[in-house]
């Protein structure tokens, strides 16, 4: 007897799986038609406290299919980063979750209202409560959004204590006039409007004049404030307390007044005190002093003695070996000077500040309070860092009793790319006419500038295409790496064609890449001018050849691309993509397949077929790589008399294993369903792979079930 399955009472195996492809195809097309307007293969990354985050609502304003963005940030595309500037940013199509490139570009100093740009810097805080009606509030730690009517109450982002004020201590000769710069940085996540700057001294022997600030200090950048002193003639030398105050106001309508934005320094006054030329000291009660100079005449006391009080009939004995002077009474006070030994010498300096790259140089002095000559035998510096290099030499050979001799040092500046401080020492030796030799030194900072770098053409490193294949308009993605401290510009022209966006500014030591739009391209070829500007460095450019493809609607006829691969896995260095096309014109036609733009380690086959009137044919392209592992990207050409697919293809390098019996097929069928149903990839193509494993199951099955019967023929034969 045959054996039975129960068809009737029960569900058959066969039935159930013919149930489930339906039920899944059902609910692919549905999802074909819901999912492209709710899904996303991307997100946006808000920048904010020097890390980059998600948020729900990146950017600040909606008005008409534009988007404003208060911060940079960055859209993750399937694992790649684009990075994108604050500023203004249409999307196409108009529902931005669709598209994560930017097609278009306008400045933040630009607000849009009624169809049209202006110009106005600070309009967010003026115009965009009344225009927009709305803000979304987009920081890392909020994750709400905020709408709310004119006027806003904008939450407190800034604090006054986020502004670091950099004042260095400041040495000046009298009659003299020197420029200082203070630097300020902006740590908080808003800029800084400066308002106004004020220098306050301690002093009527120093005044402050012409001072220039800048006018906006950007989140996470430095700016600077530069005045003059000027020390009046015949000043004394003395030391003043200084201190600088900036007022200025965030652009979340923080204000800081210069008790909260401010920092002091000293500036210490070099004066034009002379040594008298002739005289004679008479010793005794009387202070009977009489001079032959034009100078104002004072007694320099030495730090190391100090005035003593003593009886006026007592006497001071005399040790000094070499007495060239005798002791000074003046009433009650009686002053020894320092006789010929070492504790008399003094090395005075003071920090010094050199701009990356340049040299400068600057006179310090070698103080003598005793009362014999010293004679300089040698000077040397010396640096404890790498970023500056010093050397020191003697100007004056010999330093007078009760004066001063000069030793200059040479600074230069290092290649640094980020501001630096270190330590340096001048040491001075010498001799007494006595024998008696002494070695002074000193310790002192140097600072160095690195906001002065200049970047060259051959710091800054501007990645262009050198071909982009567009059909009247289309997109070129550039990388921009700018290790320097300085801003460069990058202006972008194309001929007729329309650039967006024309310029973009990329900050000292970032990296940016950008999606360029070309639009209104009709001529066959143009160039493509990046033109890079760097203060203090030649303008340099680069171009991309731009090359126009028709990509004409054609009639019905003509040739059509019905699928094709669009994820190319390789495995063993090798893969293989395939195409399917298809002639619906009368006539036959001549069809070439290619891909373009490999990346550097892979080689492709190109095919040209000709396919008869009404012909399908499927045409494979094989692929080799030296790659290891990751993901690249080509094009897929497919061209004819009447038309021209442009398509971009993934090619995954896998490492190397054995491949599995019958799984290439799968991997084909999964990646034609990508390609087909390429508008609404994820959610439709998720649910075409589920359906081709049921029908892969469901053949097994047929399969099965037809050998089961074939047994139980068989058997049931010899059993008569």
């Amino acid at each position: 007897m045959p054996l039975h399955s129960g068809v009737g009472t029960k569900m058959s195996l066969k039935q159930i799986f013919l149930l489930l492809i339906s039920t899944l195809a059902l609910a692919s097309f549905a999802n074909a038609f819901y999912v492209g307007y709710t899904d996303s293969d991307f997100y946006f990354e808000i920048y904010s406290g020097e890390n980059y985050g998600f948020v729900d609502v990146p950017y600040s304003y909606y008005y008409e299919d534009w988007y404003y963005f208060d911060y940079p940030y960055r859209v993750n595309y399937f694992g790649n980063y684009y990075y994108y500037e604050p500023g203004w940013y249409q999307y196409s199509p108009s529902y931005w979750n669709y598209d994560p490139y930017a097609y278009s570009y306008y400045a933040t100093d630009y607000y849009f209202y009624g169809g049209a740009w202006t110009y106005y810097p600070g309009w967010t805080t003026v115009y965009a409560p009344t225009y927009y009606g709305h803000y979304y509030y987009p920081p890392v730690y909020f994750y709400n959004t905020f709408t709310v009517g004119a006027p806003y109450d904008y939450p407190q982002e800034a604090s006054c204590s986020e502004l670091s004020i950099n004042a260095n201590n400041v040495s000046i000769e009298a009659g003299k006039t020197k420029t200082v710069e203070v630097s300020v940085f902006n740590d908080s996540r808003k800029n800084f409007k400066v308002n106004s700057v004020n220098v306050h001294i301690d002093g009527f022997e120093v005044t402050a004049k012409n001072i220039e600030f800048s006018e906006t200090i950007y989140s996470k950048f430095s700016g600077k404030v530069q005045f003059e002193l000027a020390a009046e003639e015949g000043s004394p030398s003395k030391e003043l307390e200084a201190e600088v105050r900036i007022n200025g106001e965030f652009a979340d309508s923080t204000n800081c007044s210069g008790k909260d934005a401010s920092d002091t320094f000293t500036i210490n006054i070099k004066g034009n005190e002379a040594t008298p030329a002739t005289g004679s000291i008479n010793s005794g009660n009387s202070a009977a002093s009489q001079f032959e100079t034009n100078y104002s005449t004072s007694f320099i006391v030495p730090r190391e003695n100090s005035w003593r009080e003593v009886a006026s009939t007592e006497t001071i004995p005399n040790t000094n070996d070499f007495p060239t002077r005798n002791s000074l009474q003046l009433g009650s006070l009686t002053f020894e000077p320092l006789k010929g030994n070492c504790n008399g010498i003094g090395l005075v300096v003071e920090p010094l500040s050199v701009k990356a790259k340049e040299a400068r140089q600057r006179d310090f002095y070698l103080k003598n309070f005793s009362n014999a000559d010293f004679i300089i035998d040698s000077v040397t510096a010396t640096e404890a860092e790498s970023f500056f290099s010093i050397s020191a030499e003697r100007i004056d050979s010999m330093v007078y009793s009760d004066n001063m001799a000069r030793v200059r040092v040479h600074l230069l500046g290092g290649n640094t790319a980020e501001d630096e401080v270190g330590k340096a020492r001048l040491t001075v030796k010498g001799h007494f006419d006595s024998g008696i030799s002494c070695t002074e030194s000193k310790e002192f900072e140097v600072y160095v500038d690195a906001s002065f770098v200049a970047a060259g053409p051959e710091k800054f490193e501007l990645t262009v295409p050198e071909k982009a294949e567009l059909n009247g308009s289309g997109f070129v993605r550039i990388k921009a790496d700018n290790p320097s401290n300085e801003t460069a510009v990058i202006r972008m022209d194309a001929g007729n064609a329309i650039v967006s966006p024309s310029s973009i500014t990329v900050g000292p030591r970032s990296l940016v890449e950008r999606v360029i739009a070309v639009n209104g391209f009709d001529s066959d070829e143009e160039l493509l001018v990046y033109s890079i500007e760097i203060p203090g460095a030649l303008h340099s450019q680069k171009y991309t050849k731009l090359v126009k493809i028709s990509e004409e609607a054609g009639s019905e006829g003509g040739i059509k691309l019905l699928s094709y691969t669009s994820m190319v896995e390789i495995k063993n260095g090798k893969g293989v993509l395939s195409v399917v096309v298809e002639n619906n014109s009368g006539k036959a036609e001549e069809v070439k397949v290619r891909l373009t733009d490999l990346p550097q380690g892979f080689t492709a086959d190109s095919s040209t077929v000709e396919l008869s009137p009404r012909e399908r044919r499927t045409v494979a392209l094989q692929l080799e790589s030296e790659n290891e592992k990751g993901n690249f990207n080509a094009v897929l050409l497919v061209e004819s008399e009447s038309r021209v697919f442009r398509r971009n293809i993934e090619l995954v390098v896998v490492e190397a294993e054995e491949q599995q019996e019958g799984q290439g097929v799968v991997e084909g069928l999964v990646g034609t369903a990508f390609a087909v149903l390429e508008d609404n990839a994820l959610g439709i193509a998720l649910g075409f792979v589920i359906l081709v494993i049921l029908i892969l199951l469901y053949k097994i099955v047929s399969i099965d079930k037809r050998i089961i019967k074939k047994e139980h023929t068989w058997i049931s034969y010899r059993n008569q």
